[in-house]
């Protein structure tokens, strides 16, 4: 039998260590940090917004697609966003699962708690528009 039989059969025996679940993992629980990286990445942007123009921008002022150095925020807070909105049932289920079961090799308790936090922040910022702000960022 060659080297590489040997590697794809050990690949196959369970528990075998593939790169591929590694990877998954790896996704799955970077997933759990998306909603702290946008909001990180969008208190940035206003900040930085607010500090140019002197005041909490409004909507049409300025235009978030011109704000000077600050508009290259503008597209990852965007992407970012529908990002975490698309990575919401997988990220969630997850974190409800290791919560509620406390599936070994999973996702830490702390990282998942993490998530539920982060996320529910978020829908705070979005659904209460707070201070106008996602009004002005869709403008």
């Amino acid at each position: 039998m060659s080297t590489e039989e040997n590697e794809i059969g050990d690949a196959n025996k369970p528990g075998a260590d593939h790169w591929g679940i590694r990877l998954l993992m790896l996704l799955a629980r970077l997933s759990l940090y998306l909603p702290w990286i946008w909001l990180a990445l969008f208190l940035i942007f206003v900040l930085g917004v607010t500090v140019q123009v002197g005041h909490l921008p409004t909507y049409g002022q300025p235009d978030p697609k011109d704000t000077g150095i600050f508009t290259v925020l503008y597209y990852p807070v965007i992407v970012l966003l529908l990002v975490v909105m698309a990575t919401i049932p997988i990220a969630l289920g997850l974190a409800i699962i290791r919560l509620v079961r406390g599936v070994p090799q999973a996702i830490p308790s702390a990282e998942a708690s993490a998530y539920l936090a982060g996320l529910a922040l978020l829908f705070v910022i979005v659904n209460r528009d707070l201070g106008g702000l996602m009004t002005w960022l869709g403008d």
